[in-house]
């Protein structure tokens, strides 16, 4: 499985990364509960329906948690 070209942690614990062309097209969920980002599903409804997912700066809601993600697009979670 391909990664994520990199990562980031922003200056109020809001951790972000790049995706990769290996990445393209995975849904957000899916690419978020890797092991190396949130590691699991179970976290990320929470976190959606918190409002604390952005896909470039947008946030996302829990009905846009199967959208695919697009090479060069930078998902951020912001984590209490």
């Amino acid at each position: 499985m391909s990664r994520a070209i990199g990562w980031a942690v922003t200056p109020a614990r809001q951790p972000q990364w790049h995706v990769g062309p290996g990445d393209q097209a995975t849904r957000l969920d899916k690419f978020l509960a890797s092991s190396d980002r949130l590691g699991s599903r179970k976290r990320l409804p929470d976190a959606l329906e918190r409002g604390k997912v952005f896909v470039n700066d947008v946030e996302v809601g829990l009905a846009e948690a199967s959208r695919p993600l697009r090479a060069g697009d930078v998902v951020r979670v912001w984590m209490d």
